[in-house]
């Protein structure tokens, strides 16, 4: 090795096997939590609160971070079954609901993908699973009924809605118009029946895109990509709009589409813009005022 004597790098490497170490560097103490002054000092401070008047102590308010457990009428239990057991199988879907910071337990994903929805929708202020009991009758007898959602909207109607794959929809059917006839109206303004159709995979894939634009928007780029697209006439193609822009990221561009269009702003221009993704490729528009 050029400009370094050998003989220093097989005595270093002699003393390094012997537990001796002189060219790193000793080391230095970077932090001060355990330093003894400073214990010192955090012990005399607490010293002092503790020695303050009970009318001069501080007020604490413990607020947790974490989402607390929903309240739902009927507790979602464990999948019991015998193959359930001690397998992944046996757990339930969880979501948060931001509107009350709590955490909801559901009984499948087509549940969860329904709250999905709903979470995207600006005019929801609260969502609540498993909404019972309702009460209808069938033969003279009574029966009950637990509504896999309760929906309130910014207008103060409430709706129920029962989620059930397409199977099973007509068993539930029959359920939902005695309901209407009987209990229905001590408890919402109208129930409605969830399938597959309702839940698609592009309207489960676009409200998971609102929702997570709308936590991680940025009103600068949400800005930008407004004005490009006003100055490209109200239309243009995805790509070509958010990959033109200065100084933004083509994925932050992303994000501040999808803001715009979970705030109304902009639309996707397809005729049957349910049914289909947004791509790269796709077209999107402005949205005059009062037009959806």
């Amino acid at each position: 090795m050029p400009g370094i004597d050998p003989n220093f790098i097989i005595a270093t490497m002699l003393e390094r096997s012997n537990g001796i170490d002189t060219i790193s560097k000793a080391w230095e103490r970077r932090t001060h939590f355990a330093d003894p002054d400073y214990l010192r000092e955090q012990d005399s401070a607490s010293s002092r609160l503790l020695a303050l008047p009970a009318a001069d102590e501080p007020e604490i308010i413990w607020d947790s971070v974490h989402p607390e457990p929903g309240t739902p009428d009927r507790v979602v239990p464990m999948k019991n079954k015998d193959r359930h057991r001690k397998t992944i199988a046996s757990n339930r879907v969880q979501k948060v609901e931001p509107n009350t910071n709590t955490r909801v337990r559901l009984e499948s994903g087509l549940e969860a993908s329904a709250m999905m929805i709903f979470l995207a929708d600006r005019n929801v202020v609260a969502i609540r699973p498993q909404f019972g009991p309702v009460w209808f009758k069938r033969d003279d007898v009574w029966h009950k009924h637990y509504f896999d959602l309760c929906v309130d909207y910014r207008t103060g109607r409430r709706g129920l809605y029962a989620v059930r794959n397409e199977n099973h929809a007509p068993e539930v059917e029959s359920d939902l118009e005695l309901i209407c006839n009987y209990d229905l109206h001590n408890h919402a303004h109208f129930a409605e029946l969830w399938t597959e159709k309702e839940i698609s995979k592009p309207a489960v894939y676009r409200a998971s895109e609102i929702v997570r634009a709308r936590r991680m928007n940025n009103e600068g780029n949400t800005q930008l990509v407004m004005k490009a697209l006003i100055d490209a006439g109200g239309r243009a193609r995805v790509y070509d709009l958010i990959s033109n822009l200065k100084g933004v990221m083509v994925s932050c561009g992303w994000t501040a589409l999808w803001s715009l269009i979970g705030r109304g702003l902009v639309a996707h221009h397809h005729a049957r813009a349910d049914q289909v993704n947004l791509e790269f490729h796709s077209w999107v528009r402005l949205v005059p005022e009062g037009r959806p």
